[in-house]
């Protein structure tokens, strides 16, 4: 028992001494981190600062931010001089390659570290990167949501219906994607719009080419003007990569979202081509051309072409397709074990048999344009006669003038 007791009287100083470094080191402050609203200065970037403080010099303070629907998180460190106490700052240039479309929602954290090594992270902030320069207005229609700033709601309302039916059809097509939120901007003209739009060429730029612009890794566009044909295709567009997720040429991609849209008439290969010199094969229509005299052209082959895989084979046979292209097979791989052919062979059915397909539809439109037309000379036939027998009638019942008055 004696040595018990000895052993307790040793050891307790060396208990208390260890508690009370620990106590210490569980007492000292660790570092405080106290960020502030981000600052959206529209279009040229965003300014982000925060305040640090510690027990030991901070040495670096970091910025991480990401689009919430990625999962890439970029990083960028933050101006500080080093100390106990300090601020940092960081402008986030949106003028120049880090584009951002207006609208979108923006994720972002600091993390610390003094000289001791310690590291502190703060909470996940967010922002949206909103175009201030304009009083925005919100109403959503099903799975869309639209912005649009300075007109009256009612003239939202007198589309909604279309609107919500392009929606319907595009989700019929495609059968996925549906229920997946996205967002709208839309501007009131194309020169209000130039400094939310993603740059081009300068020419491209200059000439106001491009209406919208569709953003799938935000899952939103931006576009000009409250048109369902410019709303139908923008949706159309991010919900063909929701469903593909892959890499699609831009014929296919241009064509499916110019096909959704509710006025889209689809034109056959001989109607296009009788208008247009040289030729553009479809398996070099990857990419939209820069040509301006060239764009319209794409389009419309572009269109035509879809329409007529969906109009000739059938919606079925598309959603294959575009099963086949999500499994990264290319685009030449998945048209061959979808219809037999590869892209070369599609260009060349599609010249012999989308005449007999569409040319119906074009026939009748012209026709109408023709009756249309001869209706409304002959109206004008009519309308110059009955002038004609009015004046005859008034100069025959009308009195002669006296002389002195001269004469009409």
């Amino acid at each position: 028992m004696k040595l018990l007791w000895l052993l307790a009287f040793i050891l307790l100083p060396l208990v208390f001494y260890v508690l009370g470094n620990l106590n210490f080191v569980s007492a000292k402050m660790p570092l405080t981190i106290v960020p502030r609203p981000a600052a959206v200065k529209f279009p040229s970037g965003v300014d982000f600062s925060v305040n640090v403080s510690g027990e030991s010099e901070i040495v670096e303070v970091k910025l991480s931010l990401r689009n919430p629907i990625a999962d890439t998180w970029n990083y960028a460190y933050m101006n500080i001089e080093t100390g106990h106490n300090v601020e940092g700052s960081y402008t986030l240039d949106t003028s120049t390659n880090t584009y951002i479309p207006p609208g979108a929602m923006v994720e972002y954290f600091f993390t610390a570290r003094d000289a001791e090594g310690n590291v502190e992270t703060s909470d996940k902030k967010t922002f949206v990167y909103e175009d201030t320069r304009f009083e925005w207005q919100f109403v959503t229609i099903g799975d869309l949501t639209i912005s649009w700033h300075d007109q009256p709601i009612k003239n939202l309302r007198s589309i909604e219906e279309n609107i919500f039916n392009a929606l319907n059809r595009i989700d019929h097509i495609l059968q996925g994607g549906a229920g997946e939120p996205i967002s709208g901007v839309i501007y009131n003209s194309r020169i209000e719009a130039a400094e939310a739009f993603p740059a081009l060429s300068n020419t491209l730029d200059e000439e106001h080419i491009f209406q919208g612009f569709a953003f799938s890794k935000w899952n939103m566009f931006t576009g000009v003007g409250l048109r369902v044909d410019l709303i139908a295709h923008e949706v159309a567009h991010l919900r063909l990569h929701h469903v593909t997720k892959a890499t699609i040429p831009a014929w296919l991609n241009e064509g499916f979202a110019s096909y959704c849209e509710p006025s889209s008439v689809y034109e056959s290969a001989e109607h296009i081509h009788m208008r247009k010199e040289p030729y553009m094969p479809l398996r070099n229509m990857v990419a939209v051309t820069g040509n301006i005299p060239d764009i319209r052209f794409f389009y419309r082959k572009s269109e035509s072409v879809v329409g007529y895989l969906l109009e000739f084979y059938g919606e079925d046979r598309f959603r294959d397709l575009l099963g086949r292209l999500a499994t990264d097979r290319g685009i030449d791989r998945a048209l061959y074990d979808t219809y037999g052919f590869d892209q070369d062979g599609l260009e060349r059915e599609w010249l012999v048999n989308s005449k007999n397909l569409f040319q119906t539809e074009i026939d009748e439109e012209e026709n109408l344009f023709l009756t249309i037309e001869n209706s409304f000379l002959g109206v004008l036939v009519l309308v110059i006669l009955l002038l004609l027998f009015l004046r005859f009638v008034v100069r025959r019942l009308m009195p002669k003038n006296n002389e002195e008055h001269g004469s009409w």
